[in-house]
């Protein structure tokens, strides 16, 4: 299976400054559409949520945190997507307040030098989006 496969569109990673309740509302919307849409996040990056609680009140902002260190809902932090997410497509308009956006490599690439460098890969932590809900 080539690299293809599992990136097939070859978008180009766009880095925003977005602040911590930015990131917030961009997490709730992946619960305000019919079907469900989760976001995958880096390592580093965690959160619980409660699936018993309304569209847009589910993510449990004490819980969001990168490398272990809770995020402040006024900080900002730089946050990296595929630019077709980075451009608020899918519906995560959220990605459109973000600001100073820097273009890079296509995400292709970006995985494939990842491969090279750090093969072989650890299995990465399973628990980073947690349903605090889920039975």
């Amino acid at each position: 299976m080539g690299i293809y496969a599992v990136q097939p569109f070859s978008n180009v990673l766009l880095t925003k400054t977005l602040t911590g309740e930015q990131i917030k509302r961009l997490l709730e919307q992946q619960w305000d559409r019919p079907r469900s849409q989760i976001l995958a996040v880096s390592n580093g990056f965690e959160y619980h949520w409660d699936s018993a609680k309304p569209v847009d009140d589910r993510v449990i902002t004490r819980s969001m945190k990168i490398n272990g260190k809770p995020i402040e809902l006024n900080g900002k932090y730089r946050v990296v997507a595929n630019e077709f997410l980075a451009t608020g497509r899918n519906n995560f308009s959220v990605f459109n307040e973000g600001i100073d956006p820097v273009y890079s490599v296509p995400d292709v690439d970006a995985v494939m030098k990842y491969f090279a460098e750090k093969s072989p890969i650890a299995y990465p932590k399973q628990d980073r989006i947690v349903n605090v809900n889920e039975e």
